[in-house]
């Protein structure tokens, strides 16, 4: 089964209970996982630390998203 399927399935069993998927589920998720890996995004306003530290691991996390 794919993710597809079971985000289907989810989505149709949850119809109308007042239950929002992605924002208490999905991304809770998301979130955590940028906090944990990518901490140093929260410093973005010194250069020097963006260019060697934040962009390359911003870039690896997205490459495999």
């Amino acid at each position: 089964m794919d993710r597809a399927s079971v985000l289907l399935i989810t989505k149709s069993v949850l119809q109308g209970a007042g239950y929002d998927l992605y924002s208490n589920a999905i991304w809770p998720e998301v979130a955590g996982a940028i906090v944990k890996n990518l901490s140093s995004i929260f410093n973005a306003g010194i250069p020097d630390v963006f260019h060697k530290v934040i962009w390359p691991e911003a870039f690896f996390f997205i490459f495999f998203i």
